[in-house]
């Protein structure tokens, strides 16, 4: 499995590897970066080393399995050819005692802070105590003094550390006492005490390091410090010549020293002797050991051949895998430019569509309405058909009533006409006959107004005649006067009163005659009106015929223009069911256009994920080749190393 960084760490030495990155040549300047560098070094230690450039760098951490937890100190040194005096930094957590005096700002501040390490890992500064009895001692080496420094400041760390944790795990446990969660505090302590554990023996080894490096600095101190004694005192006795006197007792301590130097040079040959023949078996263990590991190596050579030319397929079969990664990523772009121009045209296609349906929504309220009216409408026309219906049985009543009516009132003419010819030919007659009496009677009227009249005379006559004769009685024997001449008075009257009664009989009869005409000049008049009124019933029929006529066209027409406007309805809304079909299908088609389009970048994706999926296995296994080839390397360079030490370190030269 790959070795994983936690986030929190990250977070807090990010800004830091990105500036050793960016200026120091660090070999990882993002998080994935780092994941591969620690991958790199296969094990489950807490120490990685680096070289890159002119740097050498060294990473302490905290780890459980594969998961980093934190990084416990960065170590940069710089090689001869970028400083002679190899001078770099340590950075780690800064101190929780002291507070952070640096006035220079630098990456991880306040959180960590770089303590510089000069004149090749000798001089530090830091805060607290070194140590508590001894003082400082070089190395004869920069990288053993740097070792020395290293592992110092960072004991100082683990400490730090611990009492911090030490303190969480309080904290922690008089919280939990007042919330009253003993298992979780359990817990939490347990796993505390075992961090503090592992840190405790972190800080043993480190301890039992500084111990042997301690021992052994002691002993070649030791050893240095006679060789510089025994040279001196070469020096002092070639010098000073004049000083032998005072000098005779040192040189009386000298020989029991060089006795002593002797006793232990002879001890020592012995020790050599015993050291050869060690070195005897050492050397033919050695060589049998380099014989196994020379056949080791030639194995490993081939292994590592054969894994050279794998790693050259894969990274042949990687290249091929990126080009068509880049080829299919152009191809996902394209394909996410058409889908984007897919979304838009489905997008303004559903505006369209919204606003067709909204329209044709709108048409169809509309005919609704229409069809809600025309049906208002049919039924207005309906009632006025059927009021007209009745009408025109009324009417087709009225003209039977009416012809009859009409027949009636002709036959009733008819016999009116004849009674009145008749009665008019008797009137005609009875005229001419009172027309005649009349003429008669007016012959007679005047023949007796004439006759009267001479009365008239004669009375007057008489009458001035009765006077005289009072008045002159002689006269009367001369004129006598002749009374059978005229009649008496009283058959005057008589005839008088006759001719009277006669002449108003004739003008009863002639008025009751004119009163006979004036009836019948009425009835003719009322006959005349009968006539008329029957020629304007006549002529009503007529116009309710022809009224009864227009009414059944209008209503054919309006029974046309009915089934007219249905028919438009009905077309009407058929073209808008046909419409709305055609936009659903061709909306269906869209959807399917673009299900196809999305199952297709679906399986473009799948296809994408399972290439990087295989390119990423192909990178972990090249990565786990790459690891055991460095190992295999590594033990390699530690076995040559190691032989070196052997064939030239001071243990063979002595």
């Amino acid at each position: 499995m790959s070795v994983k960084l936690a986030s929190d760490c990250w977070a807090r030495w990010e800004a830091v590897i990105r500036h050793i990155a960016a200026n120091y040549t660090f070999p990882a300047s993002t998080e994935d970066g780092l994941n591969v560098f620690l991958h790199m070094n296969p094990g489950s230690a807490s120490t990685f080393r680096a070289s890159s450039g002119g740097y050498k760098f060294v990473i302490d951490v905290t780890r459980r399995g594969n998961r980093i937890m934190d990084i416990v100190a960065i170590t940069i040194t710089a090689k001869q050819k970028q400083d002679p005096r190899c001078n770099g930094y340590v950075i780690t957590r800064a101190c929780d005692i002291h507070p952070n005096e640096s006035e220079e700002e630098l990456p991880g501040a306040p959180e960590l802070r770089w303590i510089q390490v000069t004149s090749g890992g000798e001089c530090y500064r830091h805060c607290c105590d070194k140590e508590s009895n001894a003082l400082d001692k070089a190395h004869a080496k920069p990288r053993l003094s740097w070792e020395t420094t290293r592992l110092r400041i960072i004991q100082k760390a683990y400490e730090q550390e611990v009492l911090a944790l030490q303190r969480k795990s309080k904290k922690k446990s008089k919280r939990s006492a007042t919330q009253d969660a003993r298992t979780d505090t359990e817990v939490l302590r347990q796993n505390s005490e075992k961090e503090i554990e592992a840190l405790r023996r972190l800080l043993e080894e480190v301890s039992g390091e500084l111990e042997k490096e301690k021992e052994s600095r002691k002993k070649w101190k030791d050893a240095a410090r006679k060789k510089a004694n025994n040279i001196d005192a070469i020096d002092l006795t070639s010098e000073d010549e004049s000083s032998r006197p005072k000098l005779e007792n040192e040189i009386a301590s000298l020989k029991e020293e060089k006795r002593i130097l002797k006793e232990d040079k002879r001890l020592l040959q012995e020790d050599k002797q015993r050291s050869v023949k060690l070195l005897q078996a050492v050397q033919d263990n050695s060589r049998r050991s380099n014989g196994e590991f020379e056949k080791r190596l030639r194995d490993l050579r081939k292994a590592n051949d054969d894994l050279q030319e794998g790693h050259l397929a894969d990274k042949k079969n990687l290249q091929a895998l990126q080009n068509t990664n880049i080829a299919l990523r152009d191809r996902i772009k394209e394909m996410s430019a058409e889908l984007k121009i897919l979304e838009n045209n489905i997008q303004i296609l559903k505006a369209n569509h919204t606003h067709d349906k909204e329209e044709l929504l709108a048409e169809v309220e509309h005919l609704k309405a229409d069809n809600s009216r025309l049906q208002n409408a049919k039924k207005s026309v309906d009632q006025y058909a059927n009021s007209l219906k009745e009408k025109l049985q009324t009417f087709e009543k009225q003209p039977n009533h009416a012809s009859q009516t009409i027949k009636k009132l002709e036959e009733d003419l008819q016999l009116k006409n004849d009674h009145s010819r008749r009665t008019e030919e008797a009137l005609e007659g009875k005229l001419r006959e009172a027309q005649a009496i009349n003429r008669k009677q007016a012959i007679e009227m005047i023949g007796m107004r004439k006759t009267i009249r001479d009365k008239d005379e004669c009375i007057t006559q008489l009458q001035q005649r009765t006077p005289n004769d009072c008045n002159n009685a002689n006269s009367q024997h001369q004129q006598p006067i002749m009374f059978s001449q005229y009649p008496s008075e009283f058959a005057l009257s008589r005839d008088l009163e006759v001719q009277r009664n006669n002449a108003r009989r004739a003008e009863n009869r002639a008025d009751r005659l004119q009163h006979e005409l004036d009836n019948m000049s009425m009835r003719r008049e009322h006959d005349r009106d009968n006539s008329i009124r029957v020629q304007e019933l006549s002529k009503r029929c007529d116009e309710h015929t022809a009224e009864i006529a227009n009414l059944t066209s209008e209503l054919e027409a309006a029974k046309w223009k009915l089934m007219e406007s249905e028919e438009n309805l009905s077309d009407k809304t058929l073209k808008a069911t046909l419409e709305v079909q055609n936009i659903k299908r061709e909306m269906q088609e869209l959807e399917k256009k673009y299900a196809e389009k999305v199952a297709a970048m679906a399986s473009m994706e799948r296809r994408f994920h399972d290439k990087d999926a295989y390119t990423e296995n192909l990178e972990t296994k090249l990565e786990e080749l790459r690891g055991t080839m460095e190992n295999v390397l590594g033990q390699v360079s530690v076995h040559q190393g190691r032989k070196r030490r052997r064939t030239e370190g001071p243990d063979f030269q002595l």
